[in-house]
């Protein structure tokens, strides 16, 4: 019969910490290898010793946020907490690099409509310029996972009032579109 390991040999060879810091995959394989020469007994208290071991290394792990030994922590991470609020915003439809850039003339109107759609239909995100202040608000989302090219294609170098959320981070402002209504 092999020497039996217990959770109570391993606290007097070495505090619980150290013994699962020197703990190693090998010697785990180790001790399940050896399981060919064990009694059924032995065997089952063996794989319940390796259990507890992996929970206890699983539970150390959660608790990364306490206090080490020179009194550091970790930062708890914080509840990410949305950041949009209701918003109506009307504007002409654009393609945002044309306008943005300026690469194209102003990126914007009906002389412009044919290259947008052409972008559009590349994938060039859309967007409403508004027409108050020219601020460019990227149409991100429609809803579920769809983006908004299918839902403003047809209002493209057209006046429209976009009601949705808005969310504004890092400079960049775009805007989850809950309706759009053509404005004449």
């Amino acid at each position: 019969m092999g020497a039996v390991f217990s959770i109570y040999s391993l606290k007097r060879l070495c505090s619980v910490e150290t013994a699962i810091n020197k703990l190693s995959l090998d010697s785990i394989f180790s001790w399940v290898k050896a399981a060919s020469s064990m009694t059924r007994r032995d065997f089952i208290r063996r794989a319940g010793i390796i259990t507890i071991l992996l929970f206890v290394i699983a539970g150390n792990a959660c608790y990364a946020g306490l206090p080490d030994k020179t009194g550091n922590s970790l930062p708890k991470p914080k509840r990410i907490m949305p950041q949009t609020k209701p918003f109506t915003v009307t504007g002409e439809v654009v393609d945002v690099w044309c306008y943005c850039s300026q690469v194209m003339g102003s990126g914007r109107g009906e002389p412009h409509k044919a290259c947008a759609l052409a972008c559009a239909h590349g994938g060039v995100t859309l967007g409403i310029v508004a027409d108050r202040t020219s601020e460019v608000y990227i149409a991100a989302k429609y809803r579920g996972y769809q983006g908004c090219k299918d839902l403003l294609l047809p209002y493209v170098a057209k006046h429209v009032r976009v009601a949705g959320w808005l969310a504004h981070k890092g400079g960049c402002t775009v805007l989850k579109i809950k309706s759009v209504e053509l404005v004449k």
